[in-house]
């Protein structure tokens, strides 16, 4: 397991034990997204693009792999 799969764990388990009215959601979902993104770009919306909802943003198909550090 990777350094972010864990703190991809305790973001979510952070998530669910907290109220859905508690102002720290929306940062913990923004960073769970982030964090997925950063695991599986293709899969995922990118960081920015979920946070603002602008679809008018370039997504990670726009980047060149070459410019991704390889993945442990």
């Amino acid at each position: 397991m990777s350094f972010i799969d864990r703190e991809r764990e305790r973001i979510d388990r952070e998530y669910r034990s907290i109220p859905e009215t508690d102002p720290r959601r929306p940062v913990l979902h923004a960073a769970r997204q982030a964090l997925a993104w950063a695991l599986e770009p293709e899969g995922f919306m990118p960081p920015l693009q979920s946070i603002i909802g602008s679809d008018n943003l370039p997504n990670s198909k726009d980047c060149s792999a070459h410019s991704r550090p390889p993945s442990s």
